[in-house]
């Protein structure tokens, strides 16, 4: 501010409200995200606006604020993909499926799963493809294909463990242990969850 550094200040109002909703100070995070995105569009930096409506976004969905956050994601969207930016595009299309499955529209959610999932190689992104293994088995879980659900899961298990993502694993682990209890496997389910909990602690 001292500098009259308008992108720093942006950047900085970003990171700041990143750091407040780590630890859940909802109204503090939401004032910094808007301040951010506000200072963007000021500068009229297009990228810069795309990746703090991208963080705002992500922000919203996790108060379950879904309209807002969808339409925040398809501006970003529509933004990285004119700048020819693939890979950020490609985690507004994440996140966008995320929303969908929130709201059990599986269809839609499936689709823009698929369609991240099929950038991400290109990309060269193995932390994006191994999201989308998780998330595409999340989804085959929430339509009762179990069995299609555990071999998506042991696919992003290996991809998590290849990158040594341990947040990754734990999470995996965790789905393993719903597809578990969802096929009454409760002796399964018991040795994944604690696992998914040591790796977390």
């Amino acid at each position: 501010t001292e500098l009259n550094d308008q992108k720093g200040i942006a950047g900085q109002l970003c990171y700041i409200g990143e750091d407040l909703r780590q630890p859940g100070n909802v109204a503090d995070a939401r004032e910094y995200f808007e301040r951010a995105l506000a200072a963007c569009r000021e500068l009229g930096d297009g990228a810069a606006v795309a990746m703090a409506a991208n963080n705002f976004a992500e922000f919203l969905a996790e108060q379950r604020e879904y309209s807002q956050a969808r339409s925040l994601l398809t501006g970003a969207l529509s933004i990285f993909r004119q700048l020819g930016n693939q890979g950020s595009g490609a985690w507004s299309l994440n996140h966008l499926a995320d929303i969908a499955l929130h709201e059990e529209d599986f269809a839609e959610a499936h689709r823009l799963y698929r369609e991240a999932y099929d950038l991400f190689p290109s990309l060269g992104d193995r932390w994006g493809i191994a999201r989308s293994y998780a998330d595409l088995g999340r989804l085959s879980s929430e339509q009762n294909n179990q069995d299609g659900a555990r071999s998506l899961l042991e696919q992003a298990l290996k991809a998590f463990l290849e990158l040594g993502h341990t947040r990754g694993v734990a999470m995996v682990l965790e789905r393993l242990a719903c597809v578990a209890v969802c096929e009454r496997d409760f002796d399964r389910a018991i040795t994944l969850v604690p696992a998914a909990e040591g790796l977390r602690q």
